[in-house]
């Protein structure tokens, strides 16, 4: 038991560490890329708590690979339970997320178990290894592939959006609308529900705008008669209102034209801080018309 003891110990403090990192990190959640990233470090982090627990957990291969399953779900379980303490929401799929990256290790660690019975000069030995090295790097896809995704984003700056990858179509949420993307022609069609405060939310991927003076909106319009749009921003560092800058309202055209909103211009809500620049949450595209309904067709959203 004294040998067991420090391996027990190390294994409480790697246990606790990874959990709370993977819950409560902060940072990584303020765009759908950026929680997407986040969640794929769930994959990695638990593979990790996964290969712990079979380290310290006695008994045979089965019977430490099924108990690390059911004390990673638990462990998930109780941590998507602790994080709403701190501000976060429960989310299941967070707990799917964590035993799916334990359940990669342990079949990665069953094929390299398994090449072990073979000799060195086998090929069946060799075979073993490369499908265990092929499985345990299938846990670091996801955050490859977002933070790829992350980078082409930030490297394509001053363009917030240009509707031609199925990245952007997500990051679009409806307003009183319908909201649907031709990744072919590269734009986006909000088909609005309502007269008033219909239109739709663009999830901003970079948030820092600072180097930029003006947002510029190649949009039209169809289907009403004296059609406009208001264009608000929400940022990060006072979220709590349906949205907090009003840069301001242009009519448009069944065209496509560029309207530009200057960002010194933010109109500022009496008793709420001014538009912070450098962490842009959100923009909210509302269209305004005198018709029963209208549609707006958004080309592209980019920064000047």
């Amino acid at each position: 038991m004294s040998n067991r003891l420090p391996k027990i110990v190390g294994a409480a403090v790697l246990l606790i560490g990874f959990v709370a990192a993977g819950h409560l990190l902060p940072g990584l959640d303020s765009s759908h890329v950026e929680a997407s990233l986040r969640n794929s470090l769930h994959f990695i982090g638990f593979a990790v708590v996964a290969a712990t627990l079979f380290e310290v957990i006695p008994g045979s291969n089965l019977r430490k690979s099924v108990a690390t399953l059911v004390v990673v779900a638990s462990l998930g379980f109780l941590s998507e339970v602790t994080q709403q303490y701190a501000g976060k929401i429960f989310d299941l799929m967070d707990v799917a997320r964590d035993v799916a990256g334990a359940a990669v290790f342990l079949l990665a660690r069953m094929l390299w178990g398994k090449s072990r019975e073979y000799g060195r000069s086998s090929g069946m030995r060799a075979s073993f290894v490369v499908a265990a090295v092929v499985v345990a790097l299938l846990l670091f896809v996801p955050l490859a592939y977002w933070s790829a995704t992350l980078n082409s984003y930030h490297s394509r700056m001053p363009v917030i959006a240009d509707f031609s990858t199925a990245e952007d179509s997500r990051m679009l949420i409806p307003i009183e609308s319908r909201v649907s993307v031709d990744l072919d022609a590269g734009f986006a069609e909000i088909e609005q529900a309502r007269r008033r405060w219909s239109g739709v939310i663009i999830d901003t991927v970079v948030p820092d705008w600072s180097e930029y003076r003006n947002l510029v909106i190649r949009v039209r319009m169809t289907g009403a008669p004296e059609t406009k749009i208001d264009v608000e921003l929400v940022d990060g560092d006072h979220p709590g209102y349906r949205s907090q800058h009003l840069l301001g309202g242009e009519s448009v055209g069944s065209e496509f034209q560029n309207i530009r909103f200057a960002l010194s211009e933010a109109e500022v809500v009496p008793g709420r801080p001014g538009l912070d620049t450098t962490d842009i949450d959100r923009i909210y595209v509302i269209g305004k018309h005198k018709g029963t309904t209208a549609t707006i067709f958004i080309d592209s959203i980019w920064l000047e």
